[in-house]
């Protein structure tokens, strides 16, 4: 489509390269029997978790999601209608205790002191490159 936003320009000698599709799903995670399988035209989500042996009991029930060949990625709701898989997609179930907003004290110390030690580092580097500059004149 000429009008298309979507467009872009070619160069002469530029070509384009369209890959085979893989025929394969990979699933991931938090899964019974994670691994790659094989693409089904027509299975959604809900099959493909059911494929696996469905979720460990370390699952995070609402961290299911798909990935799509295209870098989409669509979040998995139970109370909704399954998501189509495509071709090369990607399904990952994140675990329960894989929650990043868990604060961890030796962590915290860890990047307090890191900060101190690169600032007393410029500070000093800035006193060095005023002192040098300063006895030149």
């Amino acid at each position: 489509n000429a009008r298309s936003k979507f467009n872009f320009k070619l160069l002469a000698n530029d070509s384009i390269i369209i890959g085979s599709m893989p025929n394969l799903i990979t699933i991931e995670g938090e899964f019974n029997s994670p691994g790659i399988y094989q693409f089904t035209p027509g299975l959604r989500l809900n099959d493909y978790i059911k494929l696996a042996g469905g979720l460990t009991d370390n699952a995070l029930k609402s961290g299911v999601f798909i990935k799509y060949p295209n870098g989409e990625s669509k979040k998995y709701y139970k109370y909704r209608t399954s998501p189509k898989v495509y071709d090369g997609s990607t399904i990952v179930a994140a675990a329960i205790g894989n929650n990043d907003n868990t604060f961890n004290l030796t962590q915290y110390f860890t990047n307090v002191t890191k900060f101190w030690v690169e600032l007393s580092q410029a500070y000093l580097m800035m006193l060095l490159a005023f002192q040098s500059s300063g006895s030149s004149n």
